[in-house]
């Protein structure tokens, strides 16, 4: 399953290239070459998403959580939101964290955010997970040259538009290393 992107490669661009000096320019350099620097393309992070049981004020709902396949960070997960496609043309990088390590994340994710919107009631605990899925989420990366010929990238969420949070860009550097080392 993969979360399909609202931001077009236009607005992506855009985005990612804006700095005040480009005001003071007269012409642009255009690339032929779409291995060459500045490039931007779509990459899909894998989240694992787990349906979880949650008993809350003596009844039983569910939550819908994410754990992220390579540095284990927890979200809940609001599935109205976005659309979900089956399959996408982009390829996903295979996740690092094992299911049930992710699993656990997970559970005691859920637990803290009860913990913490549960107020006075005392009967909050986490259930069983019901549901596990492998989710795409997709991120644009922006990759320039630094001076000196050093190389790195920006990142800009494909679904929102905003720069992610601060784990993403490691999170996605884990994986270009682990996606190399398989090569």
């Amino acid at each position: 399953m993969f979360v399909q992107p609202t931001i077009t490669h236009q607005v992506a661009r855009k985005t990612l290239e804006f700095r005040w000096w480009h005001r003071f320019r007269f012409r642009r350099r255009k690339t032929v070459d779409p291995t060459a620097l500045p490039r931007l393309e779509i990459v899909y992070l894998p989240y694992y998403l787990f349906t979880i049981d949650a008993h809350y004020r003596d009844e039983v709902r569910q939550a819908t959580a994410t754990v992220e396949a390579h540095s284990g960070s927890f979200s809940l997960f609001d599935e109205k939101s976005y659309t979900i496609t089956p399959n996408a043309e982009h390829p996903s990088f295979p996740p690092a964290l094992p299911a049930e390590e992710a699993a656990e994340i997970a559970r005691n994710g859920v637990a803290m955010a009860l913990l913490r919107s549960r107020g006075k009631y005392r009967r909050s605990q986490v259930g069983r997970i019901q549901k596990t899925d492998l989710l795409g989420y997709p991120f644009w990366v922006y990759y320039y040259e630094r001076r000196r010929k050093r190389l790195d990238f920006k990142v800009l969420d494909a679904v929102t538009g905003r720069p992610p949070g601060t784990k993403v860009k490691p999170s996605l550097l884990a994986a270009f290393i682990a996606a190399r080392q398989k090569q």
